[in-house]
């Protein structure tokens, strides 16, 4: 059923009651419905007025709030966000980095770490993840490629990865920040999906805590804040505090919402009272359930067994099973079964789960599966190889350049003026400024034809792209 009003919309879909295996944290409001309607949200919805603090220039409330997620997260300062992991990672780049610096980062990072470096006129270096070769999913970047990146390029200011992923890999945080320290540079993480990980060493390492200088959380995604409530972390000396606030202030509402802040808190509050107790639960019934999917029903769950050989850890909260054609098992299941995952490709459904997630929700999905035990197979396809990029000039330059939409067969040898992402695995095959190689070509078609979606163009269909104007290339 379509409908014509957001409220309604979202209001039917709380009706059906589905159990979620998606953000955000707290399960369509599970995480406060023993609390309501006591705790109502609408309470909460003022202004900076005398009595409330203020988020930019904070003193009393916000400030000793402020303090307790610090120690909570052994930070030495934390701060809260309520435009998301987005907004934070803007700050945390354009904080710590000068228009025309060298910056390195992840193939496969978000797109707000790729826009920051447009908005701060910065040149991109890249770093390829790891891909596991038997289940074609990419997995974290390695101390040893950004050592060799950093040993051939001088200049680079700060790396940017992104752990854990969004399938729940987590990069060895602790080996890659010796190696940003014997060379200068800082190290900037996108922990937008490990707010939960210092609730249980069982999730994996915490960049906080193992060598991150800054690390952004999306607290919303895991936790049992409200979606666009996230936190930025400052985690050693090495970071100009002064800058990062500066941009902080800059790139926030000068009117944040207290019911974000609010819900901030009371994530801070689970690691306090019950989160812990929660955490071991949800470890124990994410185990018990990959047991029954796999000697059961015969499907392969992704676990630190496979990602460990490569040096990596996984976080099993980020439940992912491998099938054949998961995309239309995904929507039987919603359809079916009312149980909304995440994400589904044609390899695999990715559901996140967190401490509110119950014993029957886990039951819920197993039979939900068992059911439809016929409808599938547990072969994955291996990952398409990805060519290394070349830049005719910084995303920066080719924002500003006008662009042209032309057929992809006759855009060979032109200059990308968009991104072209498979997702996944989330890899850009081209970034603005980017060559157009014959080579890049053949990829997207391959991509295509494997049904996976493909994000980040103006023509979904791919028949064309948009390249830089030639004119505008000439007068450059």
């Amino acid at each position: 059923m379509k409908h014509t009003s957001i409220i309604q919309a979202v209001l039917s879909y709380q009706a059906e009651e589905p159990v979620s295996f998606h953000v955000p944290g707290h399960k369509n409001g599970r995480a406060y419905k023993t609390e309501l309607p006591t705790y109502d949200f609408l309470d909460l919805d003022v202004t900076e007025i005398p009595g409330t603090d203020n988020l930019h220039h904070p003193e009393e409330a916000i400030r000793s709030v402020l303090d307790k997620a610090a120690k909570v997260y052994q930070s030495k300062s934390s701060y809260f966000l309520v435009n998301g992991t987005t907004g934070g990672n803007h700050a945390m780049i354009l904080g710590t980095t000068r228009p025309g610096d060298k910056i390195l980062i992840a193939r496969n990072v978000h797109k707000s770490v790729q826009t920051a470096c447009i908005l701060g006129n910065l040149e991109p270096l890249y770093v390829y993840p790891e891909v596991h070769p038997d289940i074609g999913l990419p997995m974290g970047v390695t101390a040893e490629a950004i050592e060799a990146q950093l040993s051939q390029e001088k200049g680079i200011k700060a790396i940017v990865i992104t752990s854990p992923t969004y399938e729940g890999v987590h990069s060895d945080i602790q080996a890659i920040s010796e190696v940003a320290r014997k060379y200068g540079v800082l190290l900037l993480v996108d922990e937008a999906h490990g707010a939960h990980v210092a609730l249980n060493s069982g999730f994996g390492p915490s960049a906080i805590s193992h060598g991150a200088d800054v690390a952004v959380q999306s607290t919303h995604k895991s936790m049992r804040a409200l979606t666009q409530a996230s936190m930025l972390h400052v985690c050693t000396d090495r970071v100009p505090v002064e800058m990062l606030e500066t941009w902080l202030s800059m790139l926030q509402s000068s009117s944040p919402s207290y019911v974000l802040l609010g819900s901030l808190e009371k994530s801070l509050d689970d690691f306090q009272n019950t989160g812990k107790t929660r955490a071991i639960t949800l470890l124990q019934n994410l185990k018990e359930l990959k047991v029954m999917l796999e000697t059961r029903l015969g499907l392969k769950v992704l676990s630190g067994s496979d990602v460990e050989p490569f040096g990596f850890e996984h976080d099993p909260s980020k439940l992912v099973i491998f099938m054949k054609e998961a995309d239309k098992l995904a929507d039987q299941l919603r359809v079916d079964f009312n149980i909304q995952v995440e994400y589904a490709t044609a390899d695999f459904i990715v559901c996140v789960t967190s401490i509110w997630n119950t014993n029957e929700d886990f039951n819920k999905l197993f039979k939900a599966l068992e059911s439809l035990r016929a409808q599938y197979t547990s072969e994955v396809e291996g990952l398409l190889e990805f060519p290394v990029s070349k830049q005719a000039m910084t995303p920066n330059q080719a924002f500003y350049l006008r662009s042209v939409q032309i057929e992809l067969e006759l855009a060979i040898n032109r200059v990308s003026g968009e991104y072209v992402i498979p997702y996944p695995p989330g890899i850009p095959i081209l970034s603005p400024g980017e060559i157009i190689t014959e080579e890049i070509v053949d990829l997207i078609y391959r991509w295509k034809s494997r049904g996976h979606a493909v994000i980040g163009v103006q023509d979904a269909t791919l028949k064309t792209i948009k390249v830089i104007d030639k004119t505008d290339l000439e007068a450059k």
